[in-house]
């Protein structure tokens, strides 16, 4: 992981959030090939893995003045981390892998400029994608920085 500065918000950013959780979430298929993704793959090319995998959405981020000399700012930034399969219980299992990843790691993140975590999860919703029935959560990880 590295720190995350005014420069590099987006990008160090996810990048310390895939760490977390490519490094403490296990593929229940060892696959050993990519299952995370910053977008929905496209699900006809040959190389899509296959079900489930996860995404880590690029960051929603809003800036707000927190002081009359406005040389504060409190910087938020929100990742949808979405899980698609063709199992509930399956999508279940990884949306805790994912919470106990993000909470056992919040002192590391927080050492890295991401601090005041919060996770909000949606209920799972099901969607059909190339005749298959896929179950999908999704995991709202919320950062916040003081600049």
């Amino acid at each position: 992981m590295n720190y995350i500065t005014k420069d590099n918000i987006y990008t160090q950013s996810w990048n310390n959030l895939y760490e977390v959780i490519s490094n403490n979430v296990t593929d229940p298929k060892s696959r050993g090939v990519k299952w995370i993704f910053s977008a929905f793959p496209d699900v006809k090319k040959p190389n899509f893995p296959g079900y489930p995998i996860i995404t880590i959405t690029p960051t929603d981020l809003s800036i707000t003045n927190i002081n009359l000399a406005r040389d504060m700012r409190e910087e938020t930034y929100r990742y949808p981390i979405d899980i698609f399969s063709k199992s509930s219980q399956e999508v279940d299992e990884l949306a805790n892998s994912i919470i106990k990843a993000l909470t056992d790691n919040e002192i590391e993140l927080a050492k890295y400029g991401m601090k005041r975590m919060s996770i909000a999860s949606s209920a799972i919703t099901n969607y059909r994608i190339e005749n298959n029935k896929i179950h999908n959560r999704t995991i709202i990880a919320e950062f916040k920085r003081i600049d």
